[in-house]
């Protein structure tokens, strides 16, 4: 029995604990998984958790749709026999308003990085 006590009792310290991590690695977590330096609030609420559980929660929290609404583009995808077919004049104005649709497109994805509740889900998108 007093052997089996032993081994119990090694096996319980041997095993690594789910422990809170420190500041400066939930700080560093955060960083790495986002943009920019985390705001406070963002590190108290995983400082509690493991590193593991913290890990789990920022992959569990990409979210499934934008946070910001789409922008809706004022041109249709390039048909390039059509775009070669028109005149100087209505050329020039299907490429000015794609240009309009692609500036809005990016300035919609600085605030979706800026703005959504998953910057990691922005990061893994600029990864790819």
């Amino acid at each position: 029995m007093i052997r089996f006590l032993v081994v119990l009792i090694g096996l319980v310290i041997a095993i690594p604990q789910a422990s809170a991590i420190s500041f400066d690695e939930a700080r560093h977590l955060l960083a790495r998984t986002g943009f920019g330096s985390p705001r406070p609030a963002e590190i108290d609420k995983i400082l509690p958790l493991g590193y593991e559980a913290a890990v789990d929660q920022i992959l569990n929290g990409v979210p499934g749709k934008a946070a910001t609404p789409i922008p809706e583009f004022k041109t249709e995808p390039a048909d390039r026999r059509k775009i070669k077919n028109m005149d100087k004049a209505a050329r020039q104005d299907y490429q000015r308003r794609n240009q309009a649709d692609r500036k809005e497109a990016r300035y919609w994805w600085i605030r979706e990085m800026l703005d959504t509740p998953s910057p990691f889900t922005e990061r893994m998108v600029l990864f790819w």
